[in-house]
């Protein structure tokens, strides 16, 4: 295993990093750490940057939103194209849901409407229907009565000419 002595970093870095001595330099220490334990020691101080980064930046949202009143206001921010796009798209997404939503009470109403009519037309021709049929069945018996009744006016008819045919012979005899 190698090592490393943290003398051997810029003094801007370790003056950052290690306590000062009296003398206000950097007090190294003359010990050497072990590459494991330069990793763990780094480790350590990159999440305390980030802890000290993170509530740095709380911090500033406090203020800003404190002075400010939004974070929406800040100075320093700029508008974001992409947001900006991104909410016209939202609006307009929202204008056409209203709309489909509109078109589509609309067309409910209408269906609704065209579903009475067909029920209504349906129970007209329904009865229609039934009207025909029991006319059809009447016309049906009537056209029975009149083929009885033509049968019978033949057969009068042909006694009438067989009575005017003997008649006729009897007056020739006559």
């Amino acid at each position: 295993m190698g090592v490393v002595c943290l003398n051997s970093m810029p003094c801007h870095y370790a003056s950052s990093l290690l306590p000062t001595g009296a003398s206000g330099e950097p007090s190294c220490p003359t010990k050497l750490l072990s590459k494991r334990q330069m990793r763990k020691e780094m480790k350590k101080l990159t999440n305390q940057l980030q802890v000290i980064t993170q509530e740095g930046n709380d911090l500033r949202d406090r203020l800003i939103l404190i002075t400010e009143g939004s974070l929406d206001k800040r100075p320093y921010n700029r508008p974001n194209p992409f947001l900006e796009k991104l909410r016209k798209e939202h609006n307009q997404v929202m204008l056409d849901l209203q709309k489909l939503e509109k078109e589509n009470a609309q067309a409910s109403k209408n269906l609704t409407e065209l579903d009475k009519e067909t029920a209504f037309y349906w129970g007209v021709s329904s009865n229609l229907h039934r009207r025909l049929l029991m006319e059809q069945a009447q016309l049906k018996k009537r056209v029975d009565m009149l083929k009885q009744e033509k049968k019978k006016v033949q057969g009068d008819w042909a006694l009438l000419q067989q009575i005017c045919k003997d008649q006729e012979e009897e007056i020739s005899e006559l």
